[in-house]
């Protein structure tokens, strides 16, 4: 076993954005989205709001559910 913190280069939340079903700028993960172990792309939403590009997903990242309901607790996809 080893800390988190000596494996990923980054652990942090996401953005707090405001979130609409058509389109916008970018789309937005959620927990739905990773909610069968994939990226779901039908399960995003939109924002047009400011983001910057650390932000952004990137390949090889690594999306964890830390809150929500108990049935969504700890799931990941990348």
């Amino acid at each position: 076993m080893v800390a988190l913190d000596s494996v990923f280069i980054e652990i942090r939340n996401g953005k707090n954005v405001n979130q609409v079903e058509n389109s916008g700028k970018y789309r937005v993960t959620r927990i739905e989205t990773i909610s069968n172990a994939e990226v779901n792309l039908a399960k995003t939403k939109w924002t047009s709001d400011d983001v910057e590009s650390n932000y952004f997903m990137q390949y090889g990242d690594i999306l964890f559910s830390h809150i929500n309901s108990i049935e969504h607790l700890a799931k990941i996809a990348m």
